[in-house]
């Protein structure tokens, strides 16, 4: 005789194999399973809009805009400073205006300060990082508007 718990690991069975249909007996007790899901695709009728759809010449596709707000990453993991190590001054704060290529902070990555180089043209958003904070590698330190 089947128990419940047979009965339960036979349907689990069923659904996880992909056949249609499945038979089991024990005796003179039998089990038949059969899908009752159609393999083939569902096709829905497409029903007419009343709204005009415009040609592809009447649609103009607008140009992606890129965003003003660009982030600077980090390439190290290690721990973030925006001190000079010989001023002890942070090399930018909010609201400054930095160049491309210009030094802005360091990661210090074993023992050894690595650049974090600004990559854009423009001026300090956000300072995302505190001061002695690990960072991960790809985690964005600062935020500029481009």
């Amino acid at each position: 005789m089947f128990s419940v718990k047979d009965l339960k690991e036979l349907y689990m069975l069923f659904e996880e194999v992909d056949v249609g249909e499945i038979e089991f007996q024990q005796g003179e007790l039998k089990v038949r399973m059969v899908s009752g899901l159609s393999k083939k695709p569902v096709i829905s009728p497409v029903i007419a809009s009343p709204v005009p759809v415009p040609s592809p010449q009447e649609v103009k596709s607008p140009l992606p805009q890129e965003s003003p707000i660009k982030d600077v990453t980090s390439k190290w993991v290690g721990v973030f400073t925006r001190l000079n190590p010989k001023t002890k001054e942070a090399y930018v704060k909010l609201r400054d205006t930095v160049k491309k290529g210009e030094v802005i902070a360091h990661v210090r990555v074993l023992g050894h300060l690595q650049d974090v180089v600004c990559e854009y043209d423009g001026k300090v958003k956000e300072i995302l990082v505190e001061e002695g904070q690990p960072v991960e590698y790809g985690q964005p330190l600062f935020r500029l508007e481009v």
